[in-house]
């Protein structure tokens, strides 16, 4: 998928889901979509923002990994503005 400056994509999504949690939680200053989703493929995480229009998100393969990369999402920052 590519997102053009200024636009809001999609969170990836995935098939066979078996555990899928979705929660608001604040990161930065901001509120954050985060989720993270079990399947047959591996986990998926990521933290989507409306303001500013911002989104990230990975995969893993084990649960931990998946932990860790919700850890790392929980430290972006925004300039003041």
């Amino acid at each position: 998928m590519i997102v053009q400056p200024g636009e809001l994509g999609a969170p990836p999504t995935t098939t066979a889901q078996t555990e899928s949690r979705r929660f608001t939680e604040d990161i930065g200053g901001r509120d954050a979509t985060v989720w993270r989703t079990r399947s047959s493929d591996g986990y998926f995480t990521g933290a989507q923002w409306t303001a500013p229009r911002v989104w990230l998100s990975g995969t893993e393969q084990t649960a931990d990994a998946a932990d860790v990369e919700i850890t790392i999402i929980r430290t972006v920052r925004f300039p003041s503005t």
